[in-house]
Protein backbone atom coordinates (compact mmCIF):
# COMPACT_ATOMS: atom_id res chain seq x y z
CA UNK A 1 0.00 0.00 0.00
CA UNK A 2 1.29 3.55 -0.90
CA UNK A 3 2.46 5.74 1.64
CA UNK A 4 -0.49 7.95 2.98
CA UNK A 5 -3.17 5.53 1.41
CA UNK A 6 -6.13 5.83 4.07
CA UNK A 7 -7.86 2.74 4.76
CA UNK A 8 -11.46 2.90 5.05
CA UNK A 9 -12.84 2.13 8.23
CA UNK A 10 -15.83 -0.39 7.60
CA UNK A 11 -19.08 0.44 9.26
CA UNK A 12 -21.03 -1.99 11.67
CA UNK A 13 -23.65 -4.02 10.84
CA UNK A 14 -26.83 -3.42 13.08
CA UNK A 15 -26.08 -6.76 14.32
CA UNK A 16 -22.95 -5.85 15.12
CA UNK A 17 -24.09 -3.15 17.37
CA UNK A 18 -26.63 -4.36 19.10
CA UNK A 19 -23.62 -7.12 20.36
CA UNK A 20 -21.51 -3.97 20.94
CA UNK A 21 -23.88 -2.30 23.23
CA UNK A 22 -24.78 -5.69 24.97
CA UNK A 23 -21.37 -6.47 26.02
CA UNK A 24 -20.43 -3.21 26.67
CA UNK A 25 -23.45 -3.10 29.76
CA UNK A 26 -21.83 -6.37 30.92
CA UNK A 27 -18.40 -4.08 31.71
CA UNK A 28 -18.25 -0.65 33.27
CA UNK A 29 -20.99 2.63 32.74
CA UNK A 30 -17.97 3.90 30.83
CA UNK A 31 -18.23 1.65 28.25
CA UNK A 32 -21.84 1.64 27.60
CA UNK A 33 -21.82 5.53 27.52
CA UNK A 34 -19.02 6.00 25.66
CA UNK A 35 -20.05 3.69 22.30
CA UNK A 36 -23.65 4.68 22.76
CA UNK A 37 -22.98 8.19 23.00
CA UNK A 38 -20.45 7.68 19.55
CA UNK A 39 -23.08 5.41 17.75
CA UNK A 40 -25.65 8.03 18.42
CA UNK A 41 -24.29 11.35 18.16
CA UNK A 42 -21.53 10.94 15.12
CA UNK A 43 -19.00 13.26 17.01
CA UNK A 44 -15.18 13.20 17.06
CA UNK A 45 -13.88 11.47 19.92
CA UNK A 46 -11.26 14.83 20.15
CA UNK A 47 -14.75 16.55 21.46
CA UNK A 48 -14.57 14.62 24.63
CA UNK A 49 -11.31 15.36 24.78
CA UNK A 50 -11.07 18.94 24.41
CA UNK A 51 -14.80 19.69 25.94
CA UNK A 52 -13.65 23.53 25.87
CA UNK A 53 -12.38 24.12 22.47
CA UNK A 54 -14.55 22.22 20.44
CA UNK A 55 -17.55 24.25 23.11
CA UNK A 56 -19.44 21.31 23.98
CA UNK A 57 -22.34 21.41 25.85
CA UNK A 58 -25.53 19.81 26.96
CA UNK A 59 -28.62 19.62 29.02
CA UNK A 60 -31.30 17.29 29.45
CA UNK A 61 -32.62 17.61 25.87
CA UNK A 62 -29.78 18.89 23.20
CA UNK A 63 -26.23 18.87 23.09
CA UNK A 64 -23.91 21.25 21.03
CA UNK A 65 -20.41 21.66 19.82
CA UNK A 66 -18.06 23.29 17.17
CA UNK A 67 -16.64 21.83 14.37
CA UNK A 68 -12.67 23.38 14.31
CA UNK A 69 -12.47 22.53 10.55
CA UNK A 70 -15.92 24.60 9.49
CA UNK A 71 -16.41 26.42 12.68
CA UNK A 72 -20.01 25.93 12.78
CA UNK A 73 -21.91 25.62 15.57
CA UNK A 74 -23.71 21.83 15.54
CA UNK A 75 -27.26 21.34 17.90
CA UNK A 76 -29.04 18.33 18.14
CA UNK A 77 -31.26 16.25 20.53
CA UNK A 78 -30.21 13.51 22.40
CA UNK A 79 -31.34 9.54 21.50
CA UNK A 80 -33.65 7.79 23.65
CA UNK A 81 -30.44 5.28 24.64
CA UNK A 82 -28.65 8.79 25.82
CA UNK A 83 -30.96 10.08 27.38
CA UNK A 84 -29.70 8.19 30.85
CA UNK A 85 -25.92 8.20 30.23
CA UNK A 86 -25.49 12.29 30.46
CA UNK A 87 -23.99 11.79 33.97
CA UNK A 88 -21.70 8.92 32.86
CA UNK A 89 -20.41 11.27 29.86
CA UNK A 90 -19.35 14.08 31.90
CA UNK A 91 -17.15 11.51 33.93
CA UNK A 92 -15.27 11.06 30.24
CA UNK A 93 -14.91 14.60 29.91
CA UNK A 94 -10.86 15.41 29.42
CA UNK A 95 -9.71 11.39 29.73
CA UNK A 96 -7.35 10.71 26.74
CA UNK A 97 -8.02 9.96 23.78
CA UNK A 98 -6.42 6.65 24.31
CA UNK A 99 -8.59 5.87 26.95
CA UNK A 100 -11.36 6.01 24.92
CA UNK A 101 -9.74 4.05 22.09
CA UNK A 102 -9.38 1.69 25.28
CA UNK A 103 -12.55 1.43 26.57
CA UNK A 104 -14.10 0.97 22.75
CA UNK A 105 -11.52 -1.68 21.80
CA UNK A 106 -11.82 -3.00 24.70
CA UNK A 107 -15.77 -3.71 24.06
CA UNK A 108 -15.25 -4.55 20.13
CA UNK A 109 -12.46 -7.13 21.59
CA UNK A 110 -15.27 -9.31 23.58
CA UNK A 111 -17.92 -8.86 21.02
CA UNK A 112 -15.17 -10.25 18.87
CA UNK A 113 -15.05 -6.93 16.72
CA UNK A 114 -11.33 -6.98 15.33
CA UNK A 115 -10.26 -2.94 14.56
CA UNK A 116 -12.86 -1.44 16.35
CA UNK A 117 -12.27 2.26 17.48
CA UNK A 118 -14.28 5.62 18.16
CA UNK A 119 -14.08 6.56 14.30
CA UNK A 120 -15.00 3.59 13.30
CA UNK A 121 -18.11 4.00 15.25
CA UNK A 122 -18.48 7.85 13.77
CA UNK A 123 -18.41 6.23 10.93
CA UNK A 124 -21.26 3.54 11.36
CA UNK A 125 -23.35 6.50 12.52
CA UNK A 126 -23.10 7.88 9.13
CA UNK A 127 -24.34 4.41 7.80
CA UNK A 128 -26.78 4.58 10.34
CA UNK A 129 -28.72 7.50 9.24
CA UNK A 130 -28.65 6.02 5.86
CA UNK A 131 -30.37 3.05 6.97
CA UNK A 132 -33.02 4.88 8.45
CA UNK A 133 -33.53 6.59 5.19
CA UNK A 134 -32.45 10.45 6.65
CA UNK A 135 -31.00 12.93 3.83
CA UNK A 136 -27.22 13.16 3.04
CA UNK A 137 -27.12 17.14 4.03
CA UNK A 138 -29.29 16.60 7.29
CA UNK A 139 -26.84 13.88 8.06
CA UNK A 140 -23.76 16.68 7.34
CA UNK A 141 -25.43 19.26 9.59
CA UNK A 142 -25.94 17.19 12.12
CA UNK A 143 -22.57 15.89 12.66
CA UNK A 144 -20.41 18.79 11.07
CA UNK A 145 -19.12 16.66 8.67
CA UNK A 146 -18.02 16.73 5.05
CA UNK A 147 -20.18 15.85 2.26
CA UNK A 148 -17.63 13.48 0.49
CA UNK A 149 -17.08 11.72 4.08
CA UNK A 150 -20.98 11.31 4.35
CA UNK A 151 -21.26 9.92 0.89
CA UNK A 152 -18.37 6.98 1.73
CA UNK A 153 -20.72 5.93 4.84
CA UNK A 154 -24.21 6.83 3.30
CA UNK A 155 -24.09 5.02 0.36
CA UNK A 156 -23.35 1.67 2.27
CA UNK A 157 -26.62 2.46 4.41
CA UNK A 158 -28.87 3.65 1.82
CA UNK A 159 -28.35 0.17 0.11
CA UNK A 160 -29.03 -1.17 3.67
CA UNK A 161 -32.06 -0.06 4.23
CA UNK A 162 -34.70 -2.19 3.03
CA UNK A 163 -33.34 -5.10 4.25
CA UNK A 164 -33.50 -4.17 8.21
CA UNK A 165 -35.83 -6.33 9.84
CA UNK A 166 -38.29 -4.44 12.43
CA UNK A 167 -36.02 -5.29 15.84
CA UNK A 168 -33.27 -3.93 13.91
CA UNK A 169 -35.05 -0.43 13.06
CA UNK A 170 -36.38 -0.12 16.47
CA UNK A 171 -32.98 -0.65 17.66
CA UNK A 172 -31.45 2.36 15.42
CA UNK A 173 -34.55 4.85 15.99
CA UNK A 174 -34.30 4.43 19.60
CA UNK A 175 -30.56 5.02 18.85
CA UNK A 176 -30.00 7.96 16.88
CA UNK A 177 -33.54 9.42 17.11
CA UNK A 178 -34.93 11.67 19.80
Amino acid sequence: MKKGTRIKKLPLTVKEQMKLLEIATSLTEYHKTLITFFLSKGIHPSCLYHPRKYELTWDKNYISWRRTKTGRLITSSWSKLMRGETANLRKLLGKSVQRYWQYVKEAGNMAGITGLCPLRLRYTYFTNRGRLGHHPYDVSASSGTSMDTIYNYYTVGKEEMEKLTNEERKFLKELIEP
